[in-house]
């Protein structure tokens, strides 16, 4: 088997076996060094623990969302009340 079957093996290990932990990787993907941070994920749901949700979920700046416009209904009962 090549190194590189081998690694992509033991990715998928390690990911199947991270249970509730921060799944952030370290280390060099294409090594056999590579690992996961491990430490306790920051809460159902979340891939990652505080430290790395707050390097990978950055807010964007600047940025406008914009609202979805009322439904027809819903301004027809506004102008009814």
């Amino acid at each position: 088997m090549s190194a590189a079957r081998r690694n992509h093996e033991a990715l998928i290990a390690a990911f199947d076996d991270k249970g509730n932990r921060c799944s952030w990787p370290e280390g060099d993907v294409s090594a056999r060094d590579l690992h996961f941070c491990g430490a306790e994920r920051a809460g159902l749901g979340k891939s990652y623990c505080p430290a790395h949700m707050a390097i990978a979920y950055v807010p964007l700046r600047g940025v406008r969302i914009k609202k979805a416009p009322a439904a027809p209904e819903a301004a027809e009962m506004k102008e009814a009340a």
